[in-house]
């Protein structure tokens, strides 16, 4: 008896289908660990801005060009380790370390590279200003 799906479970099943076969025809392996890598890292550079309304100034900025964090991540690829072996959380954790040993996350507090650049400044500058844009 064929399963009678919903147009859009369909549709989620016909999705998850292509992306599975697309994925299995990357010339990298594991593709799924790639995935999964590669997602964490858009991730942390779109979700990690210098200021958040609930935490003014976070632990690390992200600071790298994604397309210079690829060409890291294939060049390094044999040195990462990355598995899925022990969970997401660690590989989340083996993803934020190989980010931060490569001066792809940089800590705010980081005396030298900050301070020299100004970036801190700038940080802060913008957390005064989305203040007072939020308080206006």
């Amino acid at each position: 008896m064929a399963n009678e799906f919903t147009s859009e479970v369909l549709q989620v099943k016909l999705t998850l289908d292509r992306m599975v076969e697309e994925l299995n025809e990357l010339k990298v392996f594991p593709s799924l660990v790639w995935l999964w890598v590669w997602d964490v890292i858009r991730n942390m550079q779109d979700t990690n801005p210098n200021v958040t309304p609930f935490n003014p100034v976070q632990e690390y900025v992200f600071v790298g060009d994604l397309d210079v964090v690829f060409q890291a991540l294939w060049d390094q690829v044999d040195k990462t380790g990355f598995t899925l072996e022990y969970g997401v959380e660690d590989l989340d954790e083996a993803i934020r370390d190989w980010l931060i040993d490569n001066d792809f996350l940089v800590a705010l507090d980081d005396d030298g590279w900050f301070d020299e650049e100004g970036m801190l400044d700038d940080v802060l500058d913008n957390e005064e200003e989305t203040t007072d844009a939020d308080d206006k």
